[in-house]
């Protein structure tokens, strides 16, 4: 029964220890020779978006509807620049109207030969009754999709070629989660990548967030520096990272002279010394005690007592 109950123990760890995530791969939505588009949705804590489409002209995807029904939340490629009205909605057939509420984070906006590839983050829910609450679990999305049927920004009828409906399936991704750990830790010079502390299993430590080579254990920890630590379970090495920054903080000496007969209690460590030296006690906030003794011998008191005579004579009274 104890190992019965170990085995459930470590199992619900790792299970405990993988973050559910959910994507939908990447979801083709037309495949129309130099007007391709794609999108990609990861659903974790947020949902992540990769939305690819034409650079030269408007596009739009929808969520959760099937034709340009109102009140649909949409996402709008509007311009060629910066894109201050993506989070969108439709008011029935026609062009999207601005969110008042902008809730996507556009983290990337890049176009390379011709294709604009636009990332984007928001809560599942956002508490806009204008945006489409997403669920961290399995199941299917209905997309609609639109693009200008010319190159032009401007929103305008696109004709049946330029737009459809797609179904994204959403299916679970088994992810290890960062481990856990202070954000900000204190050390004395000279303390090494071993001395960091990160509650996971199978820590790697390393100096970027995201790849590199992992840093030796023996690594001399700098002040100010942020060092990253990974855990990994099952095989499965996080791809987030628990981010530390190290405060180190220079050894320094504080030195108490005593001069004692016989022997000498020092209060720092207990220890009693009955000869001189230089003595090392505690190190506290890299700060280390050390007792400079010296000995003096015990002094001594002799009592004689003394009879006085007067002078004889050998065999004598």
């Amino acid at each position: 029964m104890k190992t019965k109950s170990l085995f459930l123990f470590i199992l619900g760890f790792s299970y405990l220890s993988l973050a559910q995530s959910f994507t939908t791969g990447v979801v083709n939505l037309s495949s129309t020779p130099g007007l391709a588009m794609s999108v990609k949705l990861d659903i974790g804590s947020n949902v992540t978006m990769t939305l690819v489409g034409p650079s030269g002209r408007w596009f739009a995807l929808g969520f959760g509807a099937e034709n340009m029904e109102a009140e649909t939340d949409v996402v709008g490629v509007h311009s060629a620049g910066t894109l201050s009205s993506f989070d969108a909605k439709l008011i029935g057939y026609g062009a999207p109207v601005a969110d008042p509420l902008q809730n996507w984070t556009i983290t990337s906006n890049q176009v390379v030969s011709g294709v604009r590839t636009i990332v984007g983050t928001r809560p599942l829910d956002t508490g806009d009754a204008n945006d489409y609450t997403f669920s961290a679990e399995e199941g299917t999305l209905s997309l609609i999709w639109a693009r200008g049927s010319s190159n032009s920004f401007s929103y305008g009828y696109h004709g049946s070629s330029n737009r459809g409906v797609v179904n994204a399936t959403f299916t679970l991704v088994l992810s290890t989660s960062a481990p856990s750990g202070t954000a900000s830790q204190s050390f004395c010079s000279g303390s090494t990548v071993s001395n960091l502390v990160a509650t996971g299993s199978n820590i790697k430590w390393y100096s970027s967030p995201t790849g590199g080579t992992q840093l030796l254990n023996t690594t001399v920890l700098t002040n100010g520096t942020i060092y990253y630590a990974s855990q990994t379970i099952s095989g499965q090495e996080s791809s987030n990272r628990l981010a530390v920054t190290a405060s180190v903080t220079t050894n320094s000496v504080n030195t108490t002279s005593i001069t004692a007969t016989g022997s000498y209690t020092w209060s720092n460590n207990g220890q009693t010394y009955t000869t001189s030296g230089i003595y090392t006690g505690s190190n506290a906030n890299c700060v280390t005690q050390v007792l400079n003794l010296t000995i003096t011998p015990l002094s001594a008191t002799l009592s004689l007592q003394l009879f006085l005579d007067g002078y004889y004579v050998n065999g004598s009274n």
